[in-house]
């Protein structure tokens, strides 16, 4: 599971579901494997408690990585143990490979330890905070007339943008016409198993993206849009303002 902010819908599992999770592995004397890969960058409210610190009974396997936080170069990652499977879990490591590498995380030890960790955080937020408050304006000012749906839960490092009146049949084509433009799209459709997926929806992140080439990549979507590219009843002559923004 990721609690703090799924992928690639964003969604936060609530106090409540985690309690409710927590008391079904007690019940199915099961295991919960918690994968926080980014609950460090949350943008309004309080964070609510990680499902391994509510675990009395021992039972959350908790693991987070430092790619998002730092870079993903390091291959830095840990895993907070239940204790009756640390020797079982040791045995699997044994196998997988004999070492981690040492230098990289004593390195790292010492920046946990003088608190430049904590401090990287706090910038990195207020940067990602930036560039994340610049997408969302961007998205309401550009594609307001496409009847946007942002399903935004103020965490993580991306938020997902729907598209209702464009079907999501066609994304995979909006994504090469998109590209051609020298727009980078992440389509949703690859994520839906079962069925296609219902309307147009793409995975925005932000966290490498400065606010003006933000700003400057979503009208360039609306113009997209307004061309009529990817279906819909939208088009240039619906948006004369887009049309001529791009």
């Amino acid at each position: 599971m990721t609690p703090s902010h799924q992928f690639p819908t964003g969604v936060v599992l609530s106090l409540a579901r985690r309690l409710a999770l927590l008391a079904w592995a007690r019940r199915a004397n099961a295991f919960v494997l918690e994968d926080d890969y980014d609950s460090e960058f949350r943008y309004a409210g309080r964070a609510i408690a990680a499902v391994k610190s509510l675990d009395e009974d021992d039972r959350v396997l908790y693991v987070g990585t430092f790619s998002k936080t730092l870079l993903p170069a390091l291959r830095l990652a840990y895993v907070v143990l239940p204790a009756s499977l640390f020797e079982v879990y040791r045995t699997a490591k044994w196998l997988a490979d004999w070492a981690s590498p040492g230098f990289e995380q004593a390195v790292l030890e010492r920046y946990l330890a003088s608190g430049d960790f904590e401090r990287h955080l706090r910038r990195a937020r207020t940067c990602y905070a930036e560039s994340r408050a610049a997408l969302l304006d961007a998205i309401e000012r550009e594609l307001a007339p496409f009847s946007p749906r942002m399903h935004d839960s103020r965490a993580g490092l991306h938020v997902l943008l729907e598209l209702p009146e464009r079907p999501g049949t066609r994304a995979f084509e909006f994504v090469e016409a998109a590209r051609r433009r020298g727009l980078g799209l992440y389509p949703v459709a690859p994520c839906h198993l079962e069925r296609p997926a219902p309307s147009l929806a793409f995975v925005m992140g932000f966290a490498r993206l400065s606010p003006e080439t933000i700003r400057r990549g979503v009208r360039e979507l609306g113009g997209l849009l307004a061309e009529g590219v990817g279906g819909g009843a939208a088009s240039a002559r619906a948006c004369p303002r887009l049309a001529r923004s791009v």
